[in-house]
């Protein structure tokens, strides 16, 4: 009895001093842990990496997919059948009955300043559309790049508030001290669309990514563009 508690007691010990592998259980898992046992030592002949990996791995098999699961998502799905007007009409468009209605910019293609000389929009987008990558684009050409989960012209009157109210964002200030705070000088579009999933990160995942493509792409970030403390970060 005391011989096994022994025993228990080294194999926890080394378990902490050692790498833990980790994959799914398969017919091969033997095979597998003899192979990384075999020639382990050639990893420790690097002295530095030596401390760092210990004596030996801890190889540990969780649960393979059975048949349930490749059988049944655990995340379903809700397919939108697209309208006659989405599939034929691609581009950014007014929705024709919204106070956002005048700052949108009727487009379908734009151009950047890198390796895509012409980007043509995808989806059918209007100021009701969720889940989009959007352009201001100002009267002197200055771009900014965003995202919004919402209804696209609840972001853009957010902006058009921002200039009105005088607030503290990059939009605001360069239309409130370059052009007299016309909100007019103001056009918006959007460029790519996102359908919710049932996942809550998902889509703001994709947007935040979308988002930096765009304002690398665009060229838009500060002093060129209105966009601030660009980041690769939604990539990591």
């Amino acid at each position: 009895m005391m011989l096994a508690c022994k025993q228990v007691a080294e194999t926890a010990q080394k378990s902490n001093n050692s790498i833990r592998i980790i994959g799914d259980y398969s017919t091969e898992h033997n095979q597998i842990s003899n192979i990384l046992n075999k020639h382990w030592h050639i990893l420790e002949q690097d002295k530095v990496l030596k401390e760092v990996i210990g004596a030996r791995p801890v190889v540990t098999f969780r649960r393979s997919k059975n048949l349930r699961d490749r059988l049944m998502h655990s995340h379903f799905t809700i397919t939108t059948k697209p309208t006659s007007l989405s599939e034929l009409t691609k581009g950014c468009y007014k929705c024709g009955n919204c106070l956002a209605c005048p700052f949108i910019e009727k487009t379908t293609s734009i151009r950047g300043h890198s390796d895509i000389e012409e980007f043509k929009l995808r989806h059918f987008m209007n100021c009701k559309t969720p889940g989009v990558v959007y352009i201001m684009r100002c009267i002197c050409n200055k771009l900014y790049v965003g995202k919004t989960q919402r209804q696209f012209r609840r972001r853009i009157l957010e902006h058009v508030g921002d200039v009105r109210n005088k607030r503290n964002t990059s939009v605001a200030i360069h239309v409130n001290e370059l052009h007299g705070g016309n909100v007019n000088t103001m056009k918006f579009f959007a460029v790519e669309h996102f359908q919710p999933t049932t996942r809550v990160g998902d889509i703001d995942t994709k947007l935040l990514q979308c988002e930096a493509k765009w304002i690398f792409w665009l060229n838009s970030r500060s002093s060129a563009g209105l966009n601030e403390g660009f980041t690769f970060k939604p990539f990591l």
